[in-house]
């Protein structure tokens, strides 16, 4: 018996120092790092992978799907001719070889330009993807998506009709959340279809705004790291999910959903070679 007990404690001796070895080794494995992040919370990767490829390209979206990012957060905007596409900017200079407004050129002109900036990561040439080619591609994923209506700036007519006719024709209502600081986008949103989950963004210190997504029934809070217990618990005690942006900051993260945050949109930054 004493042999068997010396042995037993030899065995789990060897165990904790190969857990604790293991352990450690993934903190500096930014791959497995980030796997892990990705895999115990939920992330919407800010415009996709923005720090390796142009922002709210297919190329940024396919990356964030390969390290595991359980949600993408996109903008959308209009072109002249009706026509939705995924750009943060109203013009298309911030990331093409043109210029102009979207809101003043066809589709076509805008599929005819080339996205030109962070261009060093891509195999093919990229260029202002429409909402619905998006919607092709993420219906075959398990991916969550933060529809971030431009609406602030510019009038596009039946910007949010459209965008829900898309959602609902490739299925993707149950995966699919639309925000806006803008919060007569959101009830146009929710008038086209009541099921559909929805986020007003604003100051985490606004309280009003709180209760203003409270009157309006919508479905979230979206709003910076700064948010205090107090608003985060007034939040949830009405059913409004809480969605922080931040910055890369890994202990921030922590700290954020060791609170209670449902959710955190921001950038994933690595060199290709690490994470493969």
């Amino acid at each position: 018996m004493r042999r068997f007990n010396f042995l037993f404690y030899i065995v789990v001796v060897i165990s904790t120092i190969f857990v604790f070895s293991c352990t450690s080794f993934n903190k500096n494995n930014p791959q497995q790092r980030i796997l892990d992040y990705n895999s115990e919370h939920f992330f919407f990767a800010h415009k996709g992978i923005l720090s390796l490829y142009p922002e709210n390209t297919m190329s940024a979206f396919k990356e964030a799907e390969r390290i595991g990012c359980k949600g993408i957060e996109l903008d959308i905007r209009q072109t002249a001719d009706g026509v939705i596409v995924i750009s943060h900017d109203n013009s298309v200079a911030k990331l093409t070889n043109g210029t102009g407004k979207i809101s003043k050129k066809t589709n076509t002109k805008i599929q005819g330009l080339l996205v030109n900036k962070n261009t060093s990561n891509l195999t093919r040439p990229e260029h202002i993807a429409t909402l619905e080619e998006y919607l092709q591609w993420v219906r075959n994923t398990d991916i969550y998506t933060n529809i971030e209506l431009k609406t602030e700036d510019t009038f596009y007519r039946n910007i949010e009709k459209k965008a829900v006719e898309l959602v609902e024709r490739y299925n993707l209502q149950d995966r699919v959340i639309f925000s806006s600081t803008n919060p007569l986008s959101l009830v146009y949103i929710m008038k086209c279809n009541p099921n559909l989950k929805t986020g007003l963004i604003a100051d985490a210190r606004d309280i009003e705004s709180i209760y203003l997504c409270i009157d309006l029934g919508l479905s979230a809070f979206h709003t910076g790291p700064n948010i205090s217990d107090e608003n985060l618990k007034l939040c949830h005690d009405n059913g409004l999910l809480v969605n922080s942006f931040c910055g890369y900051n890994e202990e921030q993260w922590l700290q954020l959903f060791e609170r209670g945050i449902d959710s955190i949109t921001t950038d994933f930054y690595y060199v290709p070679e690490e994470i493969k």
